[in-house]
């Protein structure tokens, strides 16, 4: 199934036609403001990671808390961090970002 996340930096974007298309995903961010919208990122995520090879780093930040979780994919799977904000793949802190 196809997910469609609020943020997402991909390794490969191009023009045919005058229409964009995109390659490999690396890192996805979802945006709540609620903790069942959380519930609800964290799934979507999750499946996302089995979905896509490429992707490598997935977040979820939450507005209204302020709260950044970090997903990562590991040689264990895929492992939730908990208040972790630093992209490996940008090489910064997302939070940086937030005004």
């Amino acid at each position: 199934p196809e997910r469609i996340p609020d943020i997402s930096i991909w390794e490969n974007v191009y023009e045919v036609d005058g229409e964009t298309f995109a390659d490999n995903p690396l890192l996805t961010i979802e945006i709540t403001h609620t903790t069942r919208n959380d519930k609800y990122s964290a799934k979507s995520i999750r499946e996302t990671f089995a979905y896509l090879p490429t992707l490598r780093e997935a977040f979820i930040y939450n507005y209204a808390t302020n709260k950044w979780t970090r997903y990562r994919r590991t040689d264990k799977g895929v492992e939730k961090e908990d208040d972790k904000d630093h992209s490996q793949v940008l090489g910064i802190y997302l939070h940086t970002l937030v005004k």
